[in-house]
């Protein structure tokens, strides 16, 4: 880490991207110093839920994120990885993240049917992910007027990374403008 803020100190004008998961609010001044971009990542939102996957505590990484943004300097993606553990918290997650006013807030699939089995009878997945598609939307129209005022500032959008994240929540296009959401909500293709 030392070496790369000697790079930094060397050549200002470099842009260095960091993917963290954010655990250490003492780094804050070395990060804002030395990066100009920072995603950090997220699995689970729950503080049980971080702790069991990541073995670590989430509102340090909240935390990390809040001091960061309120910074301003440093450009600051907040990311979530999908799991078949974390699915129904990504609407808390989504919430959160709104209101810390990052510059993109994406989610992606860590490939959860491939984890999960759907052939139970009873649905038991696609209920949890048909909830958690309509929580989502709820946020997202909750918080609407909001995200379209930071459009202006910093923010920039709200975005699912990769189609097989947009078709597990069955999310494409025709839904994005049924609900009204197009000027925030993208569909990543890569």
């Amino acid at each position: 880490m030392d070496w790369l803020a000697r790079i930094k100190r060397a050549i200002p004008n470099m842009s260095i991207s960091l993917v963290t998961n954010g655990n250490n609010i003492k780094t804050v001044d070395y990060v804002i110093d030395t990066f100009n971009r920072i995603t950090v990542s997220f699995v689970g939102f729950q503080p049980a839920t971080y702790n069991a996957i990541m073995g670590l505590d989430v509102d340090l990484t909240k935390a990390f994120c809040k001091k960061v943004i309120a910074q301003g300097s440093v450009r600051v993606f907040l990311k979530y990885l999908i799991t078949p553990n974390n699915l129904h918290e990504l609407p808390s997650f989504l919430d959160w993240a709104i209101k810390q006013s990052p510059e993109k807030i994406f989610f992606t699939n860590a490939n959860i049917k491939g984890y999960i089995n759907e052939n139970t009878g009873d649905y038991f997945w696609q209920k949890i992910i048909n909830r958690t598609r309509t929580e989502i939307t709820k946020v997202l129209i909750n918080n609407k007027s909001f995200l379209e005022g930071e459009l202006k500032n910093r923010f920039r959008s709200v975005s699912v990374e990769g189609e097989s994240t947009a078709q597990l929540f069955s999310i494409d296009n025709e839904y994005i403008v049924s609900n009204d959401l197009a000027k925030i909500f993208f569909i990543a293709k890569n």
